[in-house]
């Protein structure tokens, strides 16, 4: 406890002066965060756009600083065109910086660069996101964990397994045949787009549960099944 002439002399403060106190260092104490946040972002765009490894690459210095460049023109739906302008623009460079991590292979008639990097065996180190595209808990970014889950899918897909699924498929193209038919016979229109989904969808989702779409009347007409 604080001696007893303290007290009196804190009790003797008004209770506005230290509200207004604490209020002025918490304007102070938020300004002080925002100059600092301010300062750090600057100087990492600098460091990104100036000093970074990959500074030397051609692309948006836009792009260089932030991830926000590619991802506005991800969502848009448009970044194939919007490379092809890049690529004029800068004259057709073999790659191009597209985020302040990322390169795309943009230009390489020979293939060279593009079968170094991707092929199976490389050990190049792929975005983070490519080794997650499979939701487990053993893939976490590096080629010997991504190994790993190949080396337990790879399997599935191998040339015996896939000729094996043969009578699946065919079985399922004789549904799909026998309902065009059917729709055909009696004047309905037949909807592709649905009826090739419905199709796919049969022989994927009979690993999973057995469910047919193409067993439902309208599978294949105006509306699909949900």
């Amino acid at each position: 406890m604080p001696p007893p002439a303290l007290t009196q002399i804190i009790n003797m403060i008004p209770q506005s002066w230290i509200d207004a106190h604490l209020q002025q260092q918490l304007l102070v104490a938020l300004g002080v965060a925002i100059v600092v946040a301010f300062t750090v972002a600057v100087l990492q765009a600098v460091h990104r756009a100036f000093f970074h490894p990959l500074a030397n690459i051609p692309g948006p210095k836009l792009a260089a600083v932030t991830e926000y460049w590619r991802w506005y023109y991800e969502i848009k739906g448009v970044p194939h065109y919007k490379l092809k302008e890049l690529q004029e623009k800068h004259n057709w460079p073999p790659i191009l910086r597209v985020g302040p991590n990322h390169v795309v292979v943009v230009h390489d008639p020979t293939r060279s660069n593009y079968e170094v990097i991707y092929r199976v065996s490389s050990r190049f180190l792929r975005d983070r996101g490519f080794y997650e595209r499979w939701t487990s808990g053993r893939n976490g970014g590096t080629t010997k964990k991504h190994a790993l889950r190949r080396r337990d899918t790879m399997g599935q897909l191998s040339k015996q397994e896939v000729e094996a699924l043969h009578p699946l498929v065919a079985s399922k193209l004789s549904i799909f045949l026998q309902r065009v038919q059917e729709h055909c016979e009696s004047g309905q229109p037949v909807n592709v787009f649905s009826a090739w989904r419905c199709y796919t969808l049969d022989i994927i989702s009979e690993f999973a549960r057995s469910h047919s779409l193409l067993e439902y009347p309208r599978a294949i007409g105006t509306d699909l099944p949900h």
